[in-house]
């Protein structure tokens, strides 16, 4: 299943992209520690279902 992944700042231009591609846009919570390491989280993408 492709997703769109929107940054931080870009969500409604995500949004429109995922419409014209149809495709689900991904909103991910983003969070960055003081020593540059990158925290990403979504709770959107499904999981594949098993066969």
């Amino acid at each position: 299943m492709p997703v769109l992944i929107a940054v931080p700042g870009s969500e409604a231009h995500a949004e429109r992209l995922g419409i014209r591609l149809g495709v689900t846009d991904v909103h991910p919570e983003i969070r960055q520690f003081p020593d540059g390491e990158l925290y990403v989280r979504s709770r959107s993408i499904a999981s594949p279902t098993p066969p």
